[in-house]
């Protein structure tokens, strides 16, 4: 586990310390958990459901790897292929 260090002002430290039976370093772990998690919520993660799709991905590859072997296949061709088709060239330069 990881150590972090954290700075408060000494009125709260004295609180802190009237109350023993805090263990407060839970309780930091956990606001920090929270914090994480409503974060990744925020900003559209949720790594459950990414780490299920990712898995879903690896089962469909698998089988079309059982079925036809090895797949020459560039994701980032045909990704650039159809936003061609949609929008056009993106540059003057592309062949």
């Amino acid at each position: 586990m990881a150590i972090l260090t954290a700075r408060v002002p000494e009125k709260l430290r004295r609180r802190m310390k009237r109350h023993r039976h805090v263990n407060w370093s839970e309780v930091v772990r956990q606001a920090i958990q929270d914090r994480a998690e409503l974060e990744d919520k925020k900003h559209g993660r949720n790594t459950a459901a990414i780490r299920e799709a990712c898995q879903g991905i690896d089962m469909i590859f698998q089988k079309l790897h059982g079925k036809y072997g090895h797949l020459d296949y560039n994701s980032a061709e045909m990704i650039r292929y159809w936003r061609d088709r949609r929008y056009g060239i993106s540059s003057p330069t592309r062949q």
